[in-house]
């Protein structure tokens, strides 16, 4: 269980020339239809509320991200537009997922699960979608989070790399038409 806050990045533009924030429980809607649009171009398909329903709570009471379950949503814009995005929550939002991996993950330590990390291609490369990791995993680390885990497609090669590019290890791949790539992290300890 969370024992204490978080704290998110307050507004302010970053070297990319962008502006990362918590998201505002007002601008779930234009997040909700960023995420999705992301997906149906990534993915070639539309909403499914199956595998996207987290995406309808945004911003409610029973939002699977807000900090008083656990979690975070960081929103990045390029002046009013939405350029990025990503979200951190506790694993057991997903109970299938915490279930099948408890010989993973034995003890009874939160583990943190990263959702919805999505930069538009034309800001890939820009170091946006590594800010939005970075914030997250503080997240994770502050609400006693000693893992990460997140999965991706197999077929998106790039999204493989960037994950293992900031310390993310393969575990598990699905035999499943996406070839879903769980992977996770070990967090450094912040204790002093």
């Amino acid at each position: 269980m969370i024992s204490r806050p978080l704290s998110m990045p307050t507004a302010g533009m970053r070297p990319g020339g962008f502006e990362l924030t918590a998201m505002a429980p007002a601008e779930a809607g234009a997040v909700r239809r960023f995420c999705l649009s992301t997906i149906a171009e990534a993915f070639g398909h539309g909403y499914r509320p199956e595998w996207h329903g987290d995406l309808d709570r945004l911003g409610t009471d029973h939002d699977d991200y807000a900090p008083r379950r656990g979690g975070a949503f960081v929103v990045a814009r390029s002046g009013s537009r939405i350029v990025a995005c990503g979200g951190m929550r506790p694993l057991t939002a997903k109970p299938a997922l915490h279930s099948r991996f408890a010989a993973r993950y034995p003890d009874l330590e939160p583990i943190a699960s990263l959702w919805r990390v999505y930069v538009e291609d034309d800001q890939r490369g820009t170091g946006i979608g590594s800010e939005i990791t970075r914030h997250l995993e503080l997240a994770a680390i502050e609400a006693g989070c000693r893992h990460c885990y997140l999965h991706t497609s197999g077929h998106r090669a790039a999204s493989v790399a960037f994950w293992a590019g900031r310390g993310y290890q393969p575990f598990a791949t699905d035999d499943d038409p996406d070839q879903t790539v769980h992977m996770d992290k070990l967090l450094p300890d912040q204790e002093e």
